[in-house]
Order: C-alpha cells, then structure tokens, then sequence
C-alpha cells in the first residue's frame, strides 16, 4: 500500500475525520482548546486520521494535549513522523503488520516489569 492508496472505507472515515475536525477548529481556535486521547481501541493508528486533519502546527498551538495509553504513543509518533524523525512513514503505521506488532506489545507478558509467579 503506498502513502497515497487507501482502502475506500479508511478514505471515507478519513474524509469525515477531516470535515469534523475542520468544522470544529472553524469556531474554536487550538489555543482555547484541550485534545484528550485514550486508549487507541481495536484500530491502533486510528488517533493519526485525527491528528493528521488537525496538523501538527495546530497541535503544537492546543492549549493542552491529554494522552493516555495508545493516545500517547501517537502523539508522540505523529511528532516525530511530521518532523521527519520517526524510523517509519504514515503508510507503514497503517499497515495491517504494524497494527498486529502494536496489538502484540500490550500482552501481559511483552515489555512487562513484572515476572509471572508460580503458582
């Protein structure tokens, strides 16, 4: 999939995350508003179709950003990719791969500081 072909149903929501996030920015300037993102659901890169439309020099101009959990992540992601700093593109983290990886790091054992007792 290149950086310029998606499926038709993630240009559509695309589409939408876009016209919504516009609307909302035409009555209300970054600077007065907060952006909370949560946890990233069963879709881990869909936080990058919001933070796309909003661009990062809107964001960078948001009074406060709240990330939590998968919302951190592609914050922080979504910064180092528009500064030309992150290792991969936007159309590698939308790819069915990236999101079975970042499904796989939140298993309990994976990246865990905790060890599993005997029983």
């Amino acid at each position: 999939m290149t950086a310029h072909h998606l499926p038709k149903r993630m240009r559509s929501l695309q589409e939408r995350v876009r016209g919504e996030v516009e609307r909302f920015l035409a009555v209300h300037r970054p600077e007065d508003s907060v952006l909370v993102l949560d946890s990233t659901g069963p879709i881990a890169t869909r936080h990058y179709l919001v933070l796309s439309a909003i661009g990062r020099e809107r964001l960078l101009r948001f009074r406060e950003i709240h990330a939590f959990s998968g919302g951190a992540f592609a914050v922080f992601g979504f910064l180092g990719l528009t500064a030309n700093r992150a290792k991969l593109k936007l159309h590698e983290l939308r790819s069915s791969e990236t999101e079975r990886a970042c499904r796989s790091f939140h298993h309990q054992r994976v990246l865990s500081v905790l060890t599993p007792t005997e029983n």
